[in-house]
């Protein structure tokens, strides 16, 4: 296990440019839930069945298990996590295990979910989806209500979300590439009560936010009736979009200019600093009491995690002008980087 250069520049709380490879003290193990959600808004559409090839394509890239001459499909995570899940002989070689509540694929299917949606990049790392036994996997995972209390999730021992998303401007921020913008308004009211209410849903039992108007105030990770304290992996990719002249906001690190969605993410949510964190914490009153400087932004993200006494992490993952990009291959590397950010395989 070595070094190597992240995607873009991996940016974990304490991570720096260079990150060990399946890092943290993590393991992937048989109760690891993962949910990958991409933007389905209109700038990725060309690169939506990539990305899910790449995420929850077969197994197999020819051959098939039933006739002993399976070989694995390089370019899809399916291959390299279904094993894990296996509580017997694995569907590939040598073994070439047909009975699928065994060889992995069943339990594969029923923690790992992938979707297709809107812009809400923030709600969606507090919103892990589970398997839902009324219809044909991937389609229509059961969206939780309950966040990472839900019991559908068994003993968990690590859930990991990972949202791919280019644009989300029209929901969380003004829109405006880097080098123009309103302070007085740089951030909604929607990701305010997004990001307050992900905080709660992954803080301990003993953690107070105000103002929580969702109905996630009551359901913390830390409230877990069963005990189970496991780590958490939140990783927001950006692919870029819209070529160079998008990119016109300042190289945070990346090696190239940031677009207005990059920057609300290194400045707004995860530094809480900076044009787009201008309001990141609020000093106003209500009913003139003070708010207590309500943090709207993860800048706290491991204290608010330290619970659990686990290696958690919240990365961002910056890419420049991959919209447009459908290579299946390139997707798995991505995807799979991703994934295993925070935790060993």
């Amino acid at each position: 296990m070595g070094f190597v250069a992240g995607l873009g520049v991996p940016t974990g709380m304490g991570v720096p440019t260079y990150y060990i490879d399946g890092g943290g003290e993590n393991v992937w193990d048989a109760n690891t839930y993962a949910t990958i959600i991409f933007d389905n808004s209109g700038s990725m559409n060309q690169v939506i069945t990539a990305m899910t090839s790449a995420a929850i394509g077969p197994y197999f890239s020819s051959g098939s298990a039933a006739g002993g001459d399976g070989v694995k499909n390089e370019d899809s995570l399916r291959s390299q996590l279904q094993d894990l899940y296996a509580s017997g002989d694995i569907e590939g070689a040598p073994t070439y295990n047909t009975n699928n509540a065994t060889n992995g694929k069943t339990e594969f299917e029923k923690h790992v979910q992938v979707r297709s949606l809107g812009e809400n990049s923030v709600e969606y790392m507090y919103k892990p989806y589970y398997y839902n036994p009324n219809t044909t996997w991937p389609a229509n995972p059961v969206q939780s209500a309950t966040g990472y209390h839900q019991a559908a999730f068994v003993t968990p021992s690590n859930f990991v979300q990972v949202v791919v998303c280019n644009e989300s401007n029209s929901i969380y921020h003004d829109g405006h590439n880097g080098s123009t913008f309103d302070v007085s308004s740089e951030i909604t009211s929607t990701y305010k009560t997004h990001v307050t209410a992900l905080k709660h849903a992954l803080s301990g039992p003993s953690a107070i936010y105000n103002n929580i108007t969702t109905s996630w105030q009551n359901e913390r990770a830390g409230d877990r009736v069963d005990g189970e304290k496991p780590s958490f992996t939140l990783v927001y990719v950006d692919p870029g979009v819209n070529g160079a002249a998008a990119h016109d906001g300042p190289d945070v690190g990346f090696g190239f200019g940031t677009t207005a969605s990059q920057r609300f993410w290194w400045e707004g949510v995860y530094e809480g600093d900076g044009v787009y964190g201008l309001d990141a914490i609020d000093t106003s009153t209500t009913n003139n009491n003070p708010v207590q400087g309500h943090n709207y932004s993860l800048n706290d993200f491991q204290d608010v995690t330290a619970w659990n006494g686990k290696s958690n992490a919240l990365e961002l993952v910056f890419l420049y002008d991959k919209a447009n990009t459908s290579s299946v291959p390139y997707w798995k590397g991505v995807l799979f980087d991703a994934v295993t950010k925070n935790i060993y395989i």
